[in-house]
């Protein structure tokens, strides 16, 4: 499904670095709230959309997310550690 390239537009960036994405270039994301992926482009940032998984019910009755690759608690804990290294 091809998306519609929309006009761009100025929004303030607060001192923590949060900007807010007007509704009409969100609904170009998709699905959000949620993550999107950022990254550096010549002259700027862009933003894309990242593959959505299914939602469902696991066996205890608790919400599962499956998104096609296992996330194990040691994953977590390396992408956080990750993060924080980054800071």
């Amino acid at each position: 499904m091809a998306r519609r390239a929309s006009p761009s537009t100025e929004v303030p960036v607060d001192r923590q670095g949060r900007l807010v994405v007007p509704r009409h270039l969100r609904d170009a994301l998709g699905e959000v709230p949620g993550v999107v992926r950022v990254r550096a482009v010549d002259g700027g940032l862009l933003l894309e959309p990242t593959p959505s998984g299914t939602a469902t019910l696991g066996d205890d009755g608790l919400p599962l997310l499956i998104v096609g690759a296992e996330v194990t608690n040691d994953t977590v804990l390396a992408a956080i550690d990750d993060e924080r290294n980054l800071r």
